[in-house]
């Protein structure tokens, strides 16, 4: 027996459920909540693209080239849900939790970019990898929290 099919079902009717939220209900206190839980789901299909194209690069560098081109797609995509999820909702635990996921994110990609830049020359691939490093990092409400985090440690 296969619990593959079964599992990418039950992702894709999650995800559909989260979008639903989003469009249907776009001023409802569950907008930021179904934001974070979409990238969620994406980091494990983003997981397995970056893994497969690191894999196959030895392989065929082309195929592992454009694997790695898609994972980094998929980061943005990822980042994208964090950071609206805090617009659309900033008052709420949701825009913290997705600080943190774009913490994650941040530390994920900068254990991954030796990894990348040492089997991939593309000049477009390693501008993505950096780019979206920066974006990470400027985000200024991620910035607020971690400030105000670090002056209520220090009282």
């Amino acid at each position: 027996m296969n619990l593959f099919p079964p599992l990418i079902f039950e992702r894709f009717q999650r995800l559909h459920l989260y979008w639903n939220i989003i469009n249907e209900y776009p001023y409802s206190r569950y907008v930021g909540e179904a934001y974070v839980r979409i990238g969620q789901l994406k980091i494990q299909a983003r997981n397995q693209s970056l893994g497969h194209g690191l894999e196959t690069i030895n392989g065929n560098a082309i195929s592992g080239q454009q694997k790695i081109q898609n994972a980094l797609t998929q980061s943005k995509e990822i980042f994208r849900c964090f950071k609206t999820a805090i617009e659309t909702d900033p008052h709420s635990i949701w825009a913290e939790y997705a600080c943190d996921k774009i913490d994650f994110e941040k530390k994920y990609l900068l254990r991954k970019r030796p990894k990348i830049f040492a089997v991939c020359n593309q000049e477009e691939i390693r501008k993505s990898v950096e780019t979206l490093i920066r974006e990470m990092e400027g985000v200024e409400f991620c910035k607020l929290l971690e400030a105000q985090s670090e002056i209520s440690s220090k009282q």
